[in-house]
């Protein structure tokens, strides 16, 4: 749907040249839909191999322990930081998906090109971010 709907402006555009700035949009979304499964494929990548390094624990009683311990702890920690990454990059893509990806969750207004282009998963334009200081 998403394609046929670019094919379209872009046909549409050669007729209407008020349509290139929703061909060029699209074209912005569809290159931050590419980053988006991009950085969830590494991410998903990241976690698996954590899963794997959390597989065996150390053992760790009192008096005695497993230095080991340590590291699984840090991996723990890791793992649940790409999880929490993996949820926004996930919501951003429903969000590309539902139409509102770019629209700020305060304002209503659009996110700067720029300030997307840096943060992929941010809900807020850079007025309403700094208003939230």
């Amino acid at each position: 749907m998403f394609l046929s709907a670019a094919s379209d402006i872009e046909r549409a555009s050669t007729i209407q040249p008020g349509l290139q700035t929703e061909k060029t949009m699209l074209k912005e979304l569809e290159k931050h839909r590419k980053r988006l499964r991009k950085e969830i494929r590494e991410v998903e990548r990241g976690i698996a191999e954590l899963e794997e390094r959390l597989a065996e624990k150390g053992d760790y009683s009192l008096g005695e322990g497993d230095p080991s311990i340590y590291l699984w702890e840090m991996n723990l920690a890791r793992r649940k930081r790409l999880q929490a990454r993996l949820d926004e990059l996930r919501a951003a893509v429903s969000h590309l998906d539902g139409g509102t990806y770019g629209v700020c969750s305060v304002c209503g207004g659009q996110i700067e090109p720029d300030r997307l282009e840096l943060l992929l998963t941010t809900l807020v334009c850079s007025r309403c971010a700094r208003s939230a200081r």
